[in-house]
């Protein structure tokens, strides 16, 4: 008898928490992320969506969970009990509730209309940036110390041997005024078998980098009703920033090549991923936030409204500086909606924009107790006017991208597609922030990642159809030397450059948190 799909699938899960149980080395890491890193979340994707197409639910499982593990977790110290016990009892709640839903959910039918279909090239350009980012891992074995994943380390450190609420690394005896829902989650993984928490901060980039891909493939479907049109998405969404960018300035040595325009921030696609700490979990945030718009204008239930809360809170739990970028873009749109629906009748009538609105800022509001200790004990951002800084580096980082992305704005007002006009409203609206207000702790290159990412979504409707007319006037030869040159250099030149980046020293495993400590400045 033939099983399902989906029964291999979780078999294979399974099998992967059993021998992280057991079996040492990566097999067993991987198997204990398992229990943290996706049995929560799948367990809390299948309450909220009971009925959603299998990748729906995996999608939204594996980006909420770190999140879910951590809260629970922090709920369960502070009743009282210790990290080992507490971080143990999250993962064998999430599984027994995992199993039971899928139990339950056995010939159960599937009501999720708008789910994006199953793709295979989805699925491998998912697990293949999901691969570059662990290559960049373990090359950024090789590159000097002192990045964001020496002061995570140091904060999961101190968490693993004081408790909660962690202290500052850099400053003892000083409270940590800062978000560490992200450093929690590492310490739980790390303190269930007393395993490397370094290697938990890379399957962390690496899971979130892989959801991520397949958040944007189900976005842009949500977006365009085409496989063509997510598939250019997801090219112009991964290699789009700094696309063609360093033919703005010489290119020096591979191993010192300029990823960016000369004079702008440097911004880069995978620096989410790469510099250690929560970031790319809260970019994740980002596109869920957009997901669950476009499947609540689209009819698909209140439900995507608990979605919506989510994402507001995991924007600014793990890291908050996301939210800074979102919420006020988020708004401005909504109100732009609002104002035009007087004139353009297809817009989303108020009660659904207010509806979504309110979910967005309940999950803010909800973060509040975090956030005001967290702003009290804040260093002060320099007052730093508008300048021409932050225009050039959103024009050279998006400028390519945004060249496909403008046919789609018009065509996605001429075809009245709510949530595509919407997107392209938010673009603008955060152009305008960027343009005015500055990021604190010198976080401006988000600007232009979020940017780029909209702007991918939005261009994916024209990227292969005019790559397919260059194709028929020039040929495929010169089409695709100029496609090199303008999308796949910037992640090679990256990749140069860790391989080619001097060695330091090697900390041992079981040294690394107390390394990683004394490296913080």
């Amino acid at each position: 008898m033939k099983l399902a799909p989906g029964v291999v699938v979780l078999a294979g899960v399974f099998a992967l928490a059993i021998a992280g149980l057991v079996a040492p080395g990566p097999a067993g890491a991987i198997g204990i992320y398992v229990w943290l890193g996706v049995f929560p979340g799948m367990a809390i994707a299948r309450l909220l969506l009971p009925r959603a197409a299998a990748l729906t639910r995996w999608t939204l499982g594996l980006a909420i969970s770190p999140l879910t593990s951590a809260l629970a977790g922090w709920a369960l110290v502070s009743a009282g009990l210790d990290l080992v016990t507490a971080s143990r009892m999250v993962g064998v709640a999430g599984w027994l509730l995992f199993s039971g839903g899928e139990a339950r959910s056995l010939g159960m039918p599937v009501e999720d209309e708008g789910a994006a279909p199953v793709s295979r090239f989805a699925w491998g350009w998912s697990l293949a940036c999901g691969a570059f980012v662990a290559l960049l891992a373990f090359l950024g074995d090789r590159q000097p110390a002192g990045t964001g994943a020496a002061f995570h380390g140091a904060i999961v450190s101190g968490i693993l041997q004081h408790g909660l609420p962690p202290a500052d690394p850099r400053v003892p005896g000083m409270p940590l005024h800062a978000a560490w829902i992200y450093d929690l989650f590492i310490a739980q993984l790390a303190a269930l078998r007393g395993q490397d928490p370094l290697a938990f901060m890379t399957f962390f980039d690496v899971v979130a980098a892989a959801t991520m891909v397949a958040l944007a493939w189900q976005l842009a479907w949500n977006l365009w009703e085409s496989e063509r049109a997510a598939r250019g998405a997801l090219v112009l969404f991964t290699l789009g920033l700094n696309a063609g960018a360093w033919l703005l300035g010489p290119l020096a040595l591979l191993r010192r090549a300029p990823l960016h325009a000369p004079f702008a921030y440097a911004a880069g696609f995978w620096d989410p991923f790469t510099a250690g700490g929560p970031l790319g979990g809260a970019c994740l945030f980002l596109l869920l936030h957009w997901w669950a718009l476009a499947r609540w204008w689209r009819g698909a239930g209140p439900r995507w409204l608990a979605v919506a809360l989510v994402a507001g809170a995991g924007s600014v739990l793990l890291d908050g500086v996301v939210a800074l970028a979102m919420l006020p873009a988020a708004m401005g749109a909504f109100a732009i909606v609002l104002l035009a629906r007087r004139r353009s009748a297809w817009l989303p009538a108020p009660p659904a924009v207010f509806a979504f609105a309110a979910a967005t800022l309940a999950g803010f509001a909800l973060c509040l107790p975090v956030l005001v200790p967290i702003a009290a004990g804040a260093t002060p951002a320099p007052a730093v006017g508008p300048g021409w800084r932050m225009p050039w580096t959103l024009l050279t980082a998006c400028g390519v991208t945004a060249a496909f992305a403008w046919p789609a704005v018009r065509r996605a007002f001429e075809e009245h597609r709510a949530f595509a006009a919407w997107l392209a409203l938010w673009s603008a609206a955060l152009v305008l922030l960027a343009c005015v207000a500055p990021l604190p702790q010198g976080r401006e290159p988000l600007f232009a990642w979020e940017l780029s990412a909209a702007l991918a979504l939005l261009g994916g409707a024209s990227f292969l159809p005019r790559l397919a007319r260059w194709r028929a006037r020039y040929g495929r030869a010169v089409v695709g030397v100029a496609f090199a040159l303008l999308f796949l250099l910037p992640p090679a030149a990256m990749l140069g450059g860790r391989l080619l980046a001097p060695a330091t020293v090697v900390v041992p495993a079981g040294q690394r948190s107390g390394a990683a400590a004394s490296q913080v400045h």
